[in-house]
């Protein structure tokens, strides 16, 4: 799965989701809920 798709499904920019992956910025817990909804997870399964 590309950044673009995962930012479309947890309606996300693929651009922070990019920043996040290389660590120059920090995720909230809202927004790690928003990624793990899109990936069909629970929040719990991506701590």
């Amino acid at each position: 799965m590309t950044l673009e798709d995962l930012g479309e499904r947890s309606n996300l920019e693929w651009s922070y989701l990019s920043q996040v992956e290389r660590g120059i910025r920090n995720i909230t817990v809202d927004n790690m809920d928003a990624i793990a909804r899109g990936l069909g997870l629970p929040l719990r399964d991506l701590l």
